[in-house]
C-alpha cells in the first residue's frame, strides 16, 4: 500500500506500471488472506465469557464490545469473500468495507480496554504488554477506518503504519 501511495501521483511509465503491479499484488494478497480466515472467529467467540467475567465494568464493556465487533467483522468479511468468489472481485467490496468499519470499532474498543488495563497493571511486563496492545489496536483502527473509506488518510501513511 505504501508503494502504491508513493507512485500514485507520478506520471512516468515505470511509476504507473509499478503502481498497477503493487495494486494487483495487494488485491491478490487480500483475497488469499480471506481464503484462510475461516475459523478465526471461533477463538474470539470462546474468549467472550472471559471478557464478561472481568472485574472492572469499563474494561468488561470495552473488552466484550471488542469481541462482538470482531465477530461482526468476520461475518461481513466471510459474506464479502463468498460474494467475490461467486460473482467477481468487484461484487463483495461494499460488504468487505462494511466489515472493516466493524474492525475499526473493535480495534478502538481494544485500544480503550488496554488503556484501562494499563492503569491496573502491577508488573512492568504487564505494562509493556498492555502498552503494545494499545498501540497495535490504535494503529489497526486507523488502518481499518482508511480501508473502509470511513476516515481516509494517505495510502503512504497507512502502508507505513501497517
Amino acid at each position: 500500500r505504501c508503494v502504491m501511495g508513493m507512485t500514485s501521483g507520478l506520471a512516468s511509465h515505470e511509476s504507473r506500471s509499478l503502481n498497477f503491479n503493487a495494486r494487483r499484488l495487494m488485491v491478490s494478497l487480500a483475497g488469499s488472506r480471506r481464503t484462510f480466515r475461516w475459523g478465526r472467529e471461533i477463538p474470539v467467540a470462546l474468549s467472550l465469557p472471559r471478557s464478561l467475567a472481568l472485574q472492572d465494568p469499563w474494561v468488561r464493556l470495552f473488552s466484550s464490545l471488542e469481541k462482538v465487533f470482531l465477530l461482526c467483522f468476520f461475518g461481513f468479511d466471510h459474506v464479502g469473500w463468498l460474494r467475490q468468489v461467486s460473482g467477481g472481485l468487484r461484487r463483495g467490496v461494499r460488504n468487505i468495507q462494511r466489515g472493516l468499519k466493524f474492525l475499526a470499532v473493535a480495534s478502538l474498543c481494544g485500544c480503550l480496554a488496554s488503556a484501562l488495563l494499563l492503569r491496573e497493571a502491577d508488573s512492568e511486563e504487564g505494562n509493556a504488554r498492555e502498552r503494545l496492545k494499545m498501540v497495535r489496536n490504535g494503529l489497526m483502527a486507523v488502518q481499518a477506518a482508511h480501508l473502509a473509506r470511513w476516515w481516509e488518510t494517505s495510502d503512504v501513511f497507512v502502508g507505513l503504519i501497517g
